[in-house]
């Protein structure tokens, strides 16, 4: 089963993306924050998502500056390496806006 029991904690970035995705125009806000947890079998329970995901994957932080992969963050490496430095970011970071 995967992580369903957590508390989640402070937010590191959030994004409003706006996307076309099934025929429909879709404005969408992201929040992402820091979850410690073990080691889990991820479980995808999105119906829509399982359609478009083709797997899940474990990053070592050091290894996702030089991802060939498209993340999502952008800046995810230097998001978490800075958590991992410095810890909560002390205010919400601005909202990254991207229209595709």
């Amino acid at each position: 089963m995967g992580l369903v029991d957590f508390a989640h904690g402070p937010a590191v970035w959030r994004r409003h993306h706006t996307f076309n995705w099934g025929g429909r125009r879709i404005s969408q806000k992201e929040e992402y924050r820091i979850v410690h947890a073990d080691r889990f079998h991820p479980v995808m329970t999105d119906a829509a998502e399982v359609r478009v995901l083709d797997c899940f994957r474990w990053w070592p932080i050091a290894d996702l500056s030089r991802a060939q992969e498209r993340l999502t963050p952008l800046s995810l490496a230097t998001i978490l390496e800075n958590y991992l430095r410095d810890g909560a970011p002390g205010e919400l970071p601005d909202e990254e806006v991207l229209v595709d």
